[in-house]
């Protein structure tokens, strides 16, 4: 019994000390792994940081990105574009197609090669611009692009672009696979624009809740029913320049019919003119508008049509064609005079980053105006105020402030459209929406205004002068007030008079545009904005 016993102690010794040295060992295992996990993350982590600053210290090819266009009477659309195409990449290069070109593919331009430049080298998005490029990117240019400034892809817009012979421009970049689609600015486009000018509404103008309206006239104002541009009393400026095929080397369309359809619509122009003046003049109680209005007479015979009405009836019917195109209300015409522009707080942040904020003891310089149809006149104005300070502030006056100093369907461009091409310019620090006409004291105080600066070429239209009111009597007081001198005379004016001059050949662009336009919304698609 007593051998048994102590031969069963001595077991379970031996167990107990076995058991023990497994725990030991196994406890040393895991303390291991878990230094060694410690170890392993440390060094991971710290060999990471290594390989990025020395990624960080070795420079990496900045993506070179290129867009190309007419930017014909630049608006925000063009902008919008060149901002998505700039987040694609690091640098933009924007390459300008000359007046030749455009002709050949397009129509006259509005605006001419230099007053282009300007208005794209102004845009904030813009690093580096091309001047003279084809409007087709052919094969050889496509080559001249990669080879020598070192292009990594082309973008434009999800809207087709066709040349003269019908041909996509970008097949060769697409061929490459070096091609990138935007999401185009839906609302605004150059035809849209070129359509207001023709027409003298103002349904694309906003009240105070932002929504467009027809407000009632002032007595310096226009009829509130559309009226074509020729309508108006003769422009001041007579030294703009007309664009013709061959002041710019292309042939003159010898066909006589062709010749015979301007002339049809320059005369429908002209007896447009007096249709108007005539409603004006004579207008009939309970007509719409006062518009007048004839019933035919059952009983009175119809008068024999002479060669002359027969005439008459021909250029009133072209009036019609004009108006329609103008208007956009023709066949197969998606284009109206009314903004479908839809603003959002979203696109305000994006044209408003990356401007310089303000710092204390900066020099506020201020200056105010409607800008619109934003142009160089316009940007040199801003470039040269922007030199007497550190930030320039900017006040856009809002639409009924705009017609009641200048009248007819001004302006061109609503509150919205127009602060947002301002924004997109490079001088411009910050923006005031719907600032008010005359700079106060109190303004002067709240926005601390070291300057208020004024152009000095501005619209003959503005009436305040007129008006007995100075817009900048109190800066004038204080001390702070400065006129800089304008290098160009380009104004609003201008532009409406160039488009006048030119009605003929903006209408037959306009009209070929609508069907591409047509086209495109019939299989347009959702495209994500940058």
């Amino acid at each position: 019994m007593d051998v048994t016993a102590a031969g069963s102690d001595g077991g379970g010794e031996l167990v107990s000390s076995n058991t023990a040295t497994l725990y030991y060992v196994f406890d040393a295992l895991v303390a291991a792994r878990v230094v060694y996990g410690c170890v392993k993350s440390y060094f991971r982590a710290k060999f990471a940081r290594q390989a990025k600053e020395e990624a960080a210290r070795e420079p990496r090819k900045p993506i070179r990105v290129y867009m190309d266009g007419c930017f014909d009477m630049m608006h925000f659309g063009h902008a919008n574009a060149l901002r998505q195409a700039k987040a694609l990449g690091d640098v933009l290069v924007v390459g300008i197609n000359p007046t030749v070109e455009i002709m050949a593919h397009k129509g006259p331009p509005v605006m001419t090669d230099h007053e282009r430049l300007m208005a794209v080298e102004s845009v904030k998005w813009v690093d580096e611009v091309l001047v003279d490029v084809p409007y087709e990117v052919t094969p050889e240019f496509l080559d001249k692009l990669i080879t020598e400034h070192h292009i990594d892809f082309i973008v434009h817009g999800d809207d087709p672009c066709i040349g003269k012979d019908g041909q996509d421009v970008y097949a060769a970049v697409k061929e490459q696979g070096r091609f990138r689609t935007v999401k185009r600015t839906e609302g605004v486009s150059s035809t849209d624009i070129v359509g207001r000018m023709l027409l003298c509404t103002r349904d694309h103008h906003l009240d105070a809740s932002g929504n467009a309206t027809s407000p009632p006239l002032l007595s310096n104002s226009i009829p509130s029913t559309p009226v074509l541009a020729s309508s108006l009393p003769p422009l001041r400026l007579d030294a703009s320049p007309v664009l013709t095929h061959g002041s710019l080397g292309v042939p003159e369309d010898a066909n006589e019919d062709t010749r015979s359809e301007r002339a049809e619509i320059s005369e429908a122009a002209r007896v447009a003119k007096a249709t108007w003046e005539r409603r004006e003049r004579d207008p009939v109680a309970g007509a719409p508008n006062g518009l007048a209005t004839r019933s035919p007479s059952v009983s009175s015979p119809a008068p024999p049509v002479t060669t002359r009405q027969a005439s008459s009836s021909r250029v009133a019917a072209k009036e019609e064609d004009v108006r329609q195109v103008a208007e956009g209300r023709g066949k197969d015409q998606p284009f109206t005079r009314v903004s479908t522009f839809l603003p959002t707080t979203r696109r305000l942040i994006q044209f408003a980053g990356g401007g310089r904020a303000l710092k204390p003891g900066d020099r506020v310089v201020y200056i105010d105006g409607a800008f619109d149809m934003f142009h160089c006149g316009h940007i040199e104005t801003l470039a040269a105020a922007r030199e007497l300070g550190d930030f320039l502030l900017v006040g856009i006056h809002d639409d009924a402030t705009v017609n009641a100093h200048k009248g007819r369907n001004f302006p061109i461009m609503n509150l919205h459209e127009r602060t947002l091409s301002v924004l997109s310019c490079k001088y411009v620090d910050e923006v005031i929406i719907g600032a008010p006409w005359a700079v106060t004291e109190d303004m002067v105080r709240t926005m601390n205004i070291s300057l208020v600066v004024h152009g000095s070429h501005f619209d003959v239209e503005q009436l305040g002068t007129d008006m007995g009111l100075d817009a900048y009597s109190v800066p004038k007081e204080l001390g702070i007030y400065q006129e800089v001198v304008s290098k160009s005379n380009l104004t609003v004016m201008g532009i409406l008079d160039r488009i006048v001059t030119n009605r003929e050949s903006y209408l037959k662009r306009n009209s070929e545009k609508t069907k591409q336009e047509a086209a495109y919304l019939d299989k347009k698609q959702y495209v994500q904005e940058f």
